[in-house]
């Protein structure tokens, strides 16, 4: 029996989780305390990157009878689906620990990893002006959900790549002698 893998359960849960978070917020109309739109934002806030990218291009609010969703929240699943089967794969790649290849890789590996630290500041920065903005209009507990769950993508974004990054720059300076990390 094939096993199951973190990249193919992650992304299907979380589509299934952020199309209900959405669905919801749209049927629910007017939030009382928690918004449903705002924690699935805050679940999956690096696919933020997509419907932002999609606004910035006017595309967020085109939308067709038929379909529940507007083309930036479509977009946006899209995004959530890549970014947790990213997370999968980085999940099964930790736990089995395959050596990092020398080269061409290792510098499109430390250019990836320098994406997702400033991607981290960047999420950091929406969080700490999310905050800002939800005490200021309400201050109820709600408000602060999403900012907390921003803040919480962003350290993991800054925190594991930067730490593998001086890792790496540490080890390039020391010598081709030292053994590549996983």
């Amino acid at each position: 029996m094939r096993k199951l893998r973190f990249a193919h359960i992650l992304p299907l849960a979380q589509l299934v989780l952020a199309a209900t978070l959405l669905e919801w917020d749209r049927l629910a109309g007017a939030p009382l305390g928690l918004n449903p739109l705002y924690v699935c934002y805050g679940i999956n806030a690096p696919a933020m990157l997509i419907l932002w990218l999609a606004r910035l291009l006017q595309l967020d609010y085109i939308s067709v009878s038929w379909m529940p969703f507007w083309l930036g929240h479509l977009l946006f699943l899209g995004g959530v689906v890549v970014l947790w089967y990213l997370v999968g794969r980085a999940l099964e790649q930790r736990r089995s620990r395959k050596p990092l290849d020398r080269g061409r890789a290792a510098a499109a590996v430390g250019i990836w990893r320098t994406f997702l630290v400033l991607l981290g500041i960047l999420l950091m920065s929406v969080s700490v002006e999310m905050a800002r903005n939800g005490v200021r209009n309400s201050g109820g507990p709600g408000d602060l959900v999403a900012p907390a769950l921003f803040a919480v993508w962003s350290g993991i974004l800054i925190i594991l790549p930067g730490v593998q990054l001086v890792k790496s720059l540490l080890r390039r300076r020391a010598g081709p002698a030292h053994q590549p990390d996983s």
